[in-house]
């Protein structure tokens, strides 16, 4: 049987996270007995200052497959909103996902959609046909957040942006909701 521990024993230690190959340096209270980290707001808010301060090349995903279809979803939805740069859709939908849907903020109904749209489509030409690995650039934030649903996928950060796109192509395809929250981030 083990003990949980009560986290009575801490300590200051400097600590980096990798992000993309950069570190981020900081200092955080260590439990002793476990070795849990403290992350606090105070260190949240430094973590966000400094990706803010990271130059967009470093935060780039390669080789996500993405089909034919998909792609001119987004790039019809980048005419229809005027901005006429896919790579802003992509980046788009992306945030809207993470942030919106899969956080778990009150969007179950929408998630539970995208799923029942995603299942009829999935094996479709829509998501299959002309395959091809595109990259592009995300912030650090969203390259941050992106990672981190990866990694609880069990995706490398690729697969997890090609999931994320079919799934939000094929919502846009067909779920008025989910264009008009897309529609909504990009204005």
């Amino acid at each position: 049987m083990t003990m949980e521990c009560d986290h009575t024993q801490k300590k200051k230690a400097k600590r980096i996270r990798k992000v993309a190959n950069e570190a981020f340096r900081y200092t955080a209270d260590i439990c002793t007995n476990c070795g849990a980290e403290f992350w606090n707001l105070k260190l949240e808010k430094q973590f966000g200052v400094w990706l803010s301060k990271q130059k967009a090349d470093k935060f780039k995903v390669q080789k996500v497959k993405i089909s034919d279809g998909v792609y001119k979803c987004f790039a019809d939805e980048s005419l229809f909103i005027g901005k006429g740069d896919v790579s802003l859709v992509l980046r788009a939908v992306l945030n809207v996902y993470l942030q919106r849907i899969a956080s778990g903020d009150g969007s179950a109904a929408i998630m539970d959609k995208i799923e029942q749209l995603y299942a009829k489509e999935k094996d479709t030409a829509f998501l299959n046909r002309g395959v091809k690995e595109r990259s592009f650039r995300l912030n650090g934030r969203l390259y941050v957040d992106l990672e981190a649903f990866s990694r609880i996928a069990g995706l490398s950060m690729a697969q997890g942006a090609s999931e994320i796109l079919a799934r939000m192509a094929v919502a846009l395809k067909g779920h008025k909701g989910c264009q008009d929250l897309l529609a909504l981030h990009l204005a």
